[in-house]
């Protein structure tokens, strides 16, 4: 029974999709056993620092050509350093559609307390170069239900895909970029 179970699994795993939808496992490496720690350093050597972002980039890999994976992930990797490659990599190569930075306390769930969130939406194709992805900030509501609301009502803006590459260590920065030197790189 076991065995048919993991074939089962296997065909579906090896399928190609148009939808991939999931809130992906948050772990950091420092946590993770050893041997997930080669697999993902050897299979998603960019996206390494946290299976989250392993799954990021295994999801997209699941889509077929121009399928979409929309995902709750961190929203750790579409700013911090470690992330640069990863970041760059998925500007270049995969279109973004959605960008929703949720914050923190964006389940009801205590045991996700302290969890930072961002809803990111991809299509499994190259962006052009006029491309450019709706962006929206909840980050700052409190509460679920307010997150809720604001994603329902507040205006969402539209940001260059090519411009985030422009910005430094390739962010993605929900606002009006500034012609400002920054303090640091």
């Amino acid at each position: 029974m076991a065995a048919q179970g993991l074939v089962a699994a296997a065909r579906i795993l090896a399928d190609e999709f148009t939808l991939v939808a999931t809130n992906v496992p948050y772990l950091g490496r420092g946590k993770q056993a050893d041997a997930l720690k080669e697999h993902c350093g050897r299979f998603h050597g960019d996206a390494k620092a946290d299976l989250a972002t392993c799954f990021v980039e295994r999801c997209i890999g699941f889509c077929a050509d121009n399928g979409a994976t929309a995902l709750v992930t961190p929203q750790n990797w579409l700013f911090l350093g470690a992330y640069k490659d990863f970041r760059k990599k998925l500007l270049r190569n995969v279109e973004w559609n959605i960008v929703a930075r949720l914050g923190e306390h964006a389940f009801e769930s205590a045991q996700a307390a302290g969890a930072f969130v961002a809803l990111v939406e991809l299509t499994s194709r190259r962006a052009d170069d006029t491309h450019g992805f709706v962006g929206i900030d909840v980050g700052e509501e409190r509460a679920v239900a307010d997150k809720e609301l604001s994603l329902r009502t507040t205006s969402v803006s539209i940001y260059s895909q090519q411009q985030q590459l422009a910005n430094p260590d390739s962010r993605v920065i929900l606002a009006a970029t500034t012609e400002h030197p920054l303090l640091s790189v």
